[in-house]
């Protein structure tokens, strides 16, 4: 079992640590590690939105705060604060999960919320292999709010002597939550790996491609990982080098106003249809905060490409008196490329009345405006984080004694934010959307000022700790551990 540096056996561990091999694991044309999680870890919570684009919410503790990230810590083959996304579902040994105070504390405050510590998978000694995963996933939405349909409607407002207003009563029977979703969401996952060894190296390969439709019309993530590692024995076998690199392209499309166009599609009435005869969009503002659903999401882009980066470079030594010293180099870069787009229907027909977004908690919800004849938005942003860590580890049995001890430094330096952001209003045309900024000419709106992003946006820390741990076993009866 994977514990905090180093490995331990589940029978001499005093803490709660949850263990859960690739076999195990669920299986599909999956994208992300929670899923995989999904009822296999007792007192793991795990729930995802069906958007592809967002990660699925993993809870290990309970809501303990409203404000503050409940998210466990997650250790990807010894690098702390890692980025799931970065490991491809087919190429996980092992995911281990550590609950309880004393088995996260080793990693201090970081990992209140616990800490998943996921293996990759290595070259095979024995043996040169190629192998290749597939899958093809269907999801459609089994279960959603139950509304009355146009004629249950017709039949309560006609016994209570109610009637429609003949803005609102088009004659139509409009499913409004089918009518944003996808009829079926089709999903395919493709690895693809070579590996081999021999007595002293073994090296892998493999490139994993993932497309992911979402239940919501336009939701769609391509996802690519691409990674390489290699071990090599050296010495007369008492070091060993290891080196791991990986790579991930992620583009994101998503659901622009996700949230305000699933809270429309619950309110619009069913007698209403989509679109008007002509082939334009059926709005009725003479109802406050009343907006069609369907053009929310076709008249607006909201997409995003990530790449992420990973290398490491570790060396495990083997001293003598059963001491191993351990060095761990840890480079991760993660660039991300935003846009959105809010055409010209935005700015003609939302901002005259009142269109209200509707954030996640906890944040509250405002008035946006939409400038004039589009509003468009871009940010790139980087982020870096370098770790340095080196730990040196005594296992030792004597007699009925065993002790398994570990004392480390650990240096981290952390550069979030780097980048910046721009606006633009008043585009000549729709079609470009937010790939130039240069043809808006925001001056000649009234009132309106350039975004340029988040004031707290860049960000530099520097981590410095030591740790240490003590496990110590009497005749494989009574365990001590303290870190």
């Amino acid at each position: 079992v994977a514990v905090g540096y180093g490995k331990n056996s589940r029978k001499n561990l005093s803490s709660a640590v949850s263990s859960v091999k690739s076999d195990d694991l669920n299986r599909g044309s999956i994208s992300d590690v929670g899923q995989l999680l999904q009822g296999k870890v007792p007192g793991l919570n795990i729930s995802s939105s069906g958007d592809p684009t967002r990660k699925a919410t993993i809870i290990m503790r309970g809501a303990s705060t409203l404000n503050s990230s409940q998210s466990p810590f997650y250790v990807i083959d010894g690098v702390p604060g890692a980025d799931i996304s970065l490991v491809a579902p087919d190429d996980i040994v092992s995911v281990d999960v550590l609950k309880d105070a004393a088995a996260t504390s080793i990693y201090g405050n970081r990992a209140a919320n616990g800490v998943i510590m996921i293996t990759t998978r290595k070259g095979n000694k024995d043996k040169e292999q190629v192998a290749y995963n597939g899958y093809v996933g269907f999801e459609n939405v089994s279960n959603q709010l139950d509304m009355m349909d146009a004629d249950q409607l017709r039949t309560f407002v006609s016994k209570n002597n109610l009637s429609f207003s003949p803005e609102d009563d088009k004659g139509a029977n409009t499913d409004w939550q089918k009518e944003i979703q996808r009829n079926v969401a089709i999903s395919t996952s493709h690895n693809l790996s070579y590996s081999g060894g021999s007595k002293k190296s073994n090296y892998i390969a493999s490139i994993t491609y993932i497309d992911k439709q979402g239940v919501l019309l336009s939701s769609e993530q391509n996802r690519i990982v691409a990674r390489i590692a290699v071990e090599q024995m050296a010495f007369n076998d008492k070091v060993k080098f290891g080196i791991n690199v990986t790579n991930s392209n992620i583009k994101d499309i998503k659901v622009p106003q996700r949230n305000t166009a699933l809270l429309q599609a619950a309110k619009y009435l069913p007698v209403s249809a989509p679109k008007n005869a002509d082939g334009t969009y059926f709005e009725n503002f003479n109802h406050s905060g009343y907006f069609n659903p369907l053009a929310i999401i076709e008249q607006a882009d909201d997409d995003s490409k990530i790449n992420q980066l990973l290398g490491n470079f570790t060396t495990e030594v083997t001293l003598p008196f059963g001491f191993t010293y351990n060095l761990n180099v840890a480079y991760q870069r993660n660039t991300s490329l935003n846009g959105t787009y809010y055409n010209s229907y935005y700015a003609k027909y939302y901002n005259s009345a009142q269109f209200y977004n509707n954030p996640e908690p906890p944040s509250t919800h405002s008035i946006i405006n939409f400038g004039s004849n589009g509003l468009a938005n871009r940010n790139t942003y980087q982020s870096t984080n370098v770790i340095f860590e080196n730990y040196l580890t005594w296992n030792k049995e004597i007699g009925k004694h065993a002790i398994n001890a570990v004392v480390g430094y650990s240096w981290q330096d952390n550069t979030l934010g780097d980048g910046f952001m721009a606006s633009n209003t008043n585009f000549p045309v729709d079609d470009v959307s937010y790939n130039n900024l240069a043809l808006g000419n925001y001056s000649t709106v009234s009132g309106y000022k350039v975004d340029f992003g988040d004031l707290n946006a860049y960000q530099k820390t520097r981590l410095i700790s030591d740790f240490a741990r003590l496990n110590y076993n009497y005749d494989s009866k009574y365990l001590l551990q303290a870190s």
